[in-house]
């Protein structure tokens, strides 16, 4: 994979992004569009709190504006974090370019199983944004509950609202998951080309040769660290909002799933739990690969025949082995570990909000 594709791939979700304004540095027609989505989302959201306060003593109300406020969050904080970190994201892609291209005959498995859950995850999200508007139709009401003013034409101005705020919420999630995904992949692939690099040293006999490409390991080494380092806290507001959204996500889509008994809605609901369910995976598997790639490192480096070469040479292992000990991770906000365990834990978590919403109705 040269180094061209490599930034091709980096750059695919701020491409995406694209479509509505946000990967440019100066204010244009999509911008506007993203800003005036943002004003909209925020009429949406306090038209939802005045249903609450109107029907505080109604749990079924209550669960349906709660499934509105979420599903309006999914797309709002993921549009306040591009906002707020496009630079850093426009930085990361232009870094890209220092990565190295793959060796000769290096495996690229890696690539394929990731990338292909691309299409998967788009499609899903596509098939249950369609059926929150099939629904919409069926049931001849806004996607989302809300309380609707008593003025002329409200109905259809605010579902006209709803339609055009969450197909825009589309390139808001999927960009910036997609961004988030193919740049793990390819920093994890980075750290894997270190290590083949450093297989290849045992073959080496020229001791020049070895030393010159042992010190171009450890900078790549020292770039790839720092440079996972600033993204990683680039993406740490985004890691916790959508942590704390996926668990509120499936205890309130559980909800409806045994309470509505409508095909519209159980569709509606299995759907959305599955696009909840991937869109963090792309988060947790990949992140989790990167981090223990990189702890890989040091162990790999140590396997080799380093003790074959001169005294000279053998001083720029411990180098690498002890930065190699600090392995970048990511944390959602810094307290929550962002890995395979975490997958498992926003579900146990969301089941277990779940029984108590069930309790409190019961």
């Amino acid at each position: 994979m040269t180094v061209t594709k490599n930034v091709a791939l980096a750059n695919m979700g701020l491409k995406t992004l694209g479509y509505v304004g946000l990967n440019a540095h100066s204010y244009n027609f999509g911008y506007g569009i993203s800003v005036f989505v943002s004003l909209l989302r925020v009429v949406y959201v306090v038209l939802i709190v005045l249903l609450v306060a109107e029907n505080y003593n109604n749990i079924d109300v209550i669960m349906d504006a709660a499934e509105a406020f979420s599903s309006y969050m999914q797309g709002g904080t993921k549009l306040v974090v591009i906002l707020f970190y496009l630079p850093n994201m426009s930085w990361l892609v232009n870094q890209v370019e220092h990565f190295w291209e793959d060796l000769p005959n290096s495996k690229k498995d890696e690539y394929k199983l990731w990338f292909r859950a691309f299409p998967i995850y788009e499609r899903t999200f596509f098939v249950t944004l369609t059926l929150l508007y099939v629904r919409s139709i069926v049931s001849k009401d806004l996607v989302f509950v809300c309380k609707i003013p008593d003025f002329p034409h409200a109905f259809a101005i605010l579902l006209i609202g709803q339609y055009f705020a969450f197909t825009c919420d589309c390139i808001y999630v999927v960009g910036l998951d997609v961004f988030f995904m193919s740049l793990c992949i390819l920093i994890k692939r980075q750290f894997m080309l270190i290590r083949d690099a450093l297989l290849l040293l045992d073959d080496e006999t020229n001791e020049a040769k070895i030393a010159a490409n042992l010190k171009n390991c450890i900078k790549h080494h020292i770039f790839l660290l720092e440079y996972t380092t600033f993204f990683s806290e680039t993406f740490k507001s985004a890691l916790l909002l959508q942590y704390l959204l996926s668990t509120y996500s499936i205890c309130i889509q559980l909800f409806i799933l045994t309470e509505r008994n409508t095909i519209p809605a159980v569709a509606t609901s299995c759907f959305y739990m599955i696009c909840v369910s991937i869109q963090l995976a792309l988060y947790c598997f990949p992140a989790d690969d990167l981090s223990e790639v990189a702890s890989e490192v040091s162990n790999f480096i140590y396997s080799t025949k380093w003790y074959n070469n001169s005294n000279h040479l053998q001083k720029y292992i411990p180098t690498i082995i002890c930065r190699s000990q600090k392995a970048p991770y990511f944390t959602a906000g810094g307290m929550i570990f962002i890995n395979k365990a975490a997958f498992t834990t926003v579900f146990k978590s969301g089941l277990s909000f779940y029984t108590a919403v069930k309790n409190f109705k019961n």
